[in-house]
């Protein structure tokens, strides 16, 4: 069985072979996180998901105009027994 150990920062068990937690990130050498999170790497997965919801707003925008103007040529059409009346 392989070697398990608690990180001191977080507490949960972990790996005994892992040098970072992968709960919390911190290194279980010198206590020290992973990741900054002022990192070049989080800098562009935060560009790349504002860009996606951005993308996303966009699209539903797009889908609720064109459900507005299908729903106004719905109202403005006559209906079928306004015809005969």
């Amino acid at each position: 069985m392989e070697s398990v150990t608690v990180c001191r920062f977080c507490g949960r068990t972990i790996d005994g072979a892992f040098i970072f937690c992968p709960w919390c990130g911190i290194s279980r050498i010198n206590g020290e996180p992973a990741f900054q999170e002022d990192s070049p790497v989080f800098q562009r997965l935060e560009e790349l998901h504002e860009k996606g919801m951005s993308g996303r707003i966009t699209k539903m925008e797009e889908t609720l105009n064109e459900l507005e103007k299908e729903l106004i040529r719905f109202m403005e059409a006559p209906k079928k027994n306004e015809q005969y009346i």
